[in-house]
């Protein structure tokens, strides 16, 4: 499928997820990131775990989360949003999306946490950074990207 049209999501609004694959775009992206202030992120990845896993939940687009970047100072990593995600709601999660991405180690990082699930996605590597723009080739040749 063609991903020419992106639309993001805040995680934490339960009916903007359920209303999204009726927007047309291609791709769907329920944002656990930004678009979620930090005291509502364990509410955020319930709701989208919720639309997931619901068996009316059935768009005609690709299905991407956007979690959290690692970050050590505001404390918040991927696996916090994988434990949160991969389970019950996997089956509609077709991608997932990492912000802040510097360097080949952070999408390596995400695809051993996904190991610890038995899962394997398409990862998108946002490079949000000179460090990332410079380490664009690498990034690109781990084999999730």
């Amino acid at each position: 499928m063609a991903r020419r049209s992106v639309l993001f999501t805040p995680g934490d609004r339960p009916e903007m997820c359920r209303k999204a694959p009726g927007s047309g775009a291609d791709v769907i992206v329920f944002d656990l990131e930004d678009a979620v202030a930090p005291k509502r992120k364990a509410e955020a990845r319930e709701t989208v775990r919720d639309v997931l896993s619901d068996p009316h939940f059935d768009p005609d687009c690709e299905v991407c989360v956007r979690v959290n970047a690692i970050d050590a100072a505001a404390g918040t990593a991927p696996a916090d949003d994988l434990e949160g995600l991969l389970g019950d709601g996997e089956d509609a999660l077709e991608s997932l999306m990492l912000p802040k991405v510097d360097s080949p180690d952070d999408v390596r990082a995400l695809v051993d946490e996904l190991d610890n699930y038995d899962a394997s996605l398409p990862v998108f590597a946002l490079l949000e950074s000179a460090a990332g723009i410079l380490a664009a080739p690498e990034i690109a040749a781990v084999p999730a990207t």
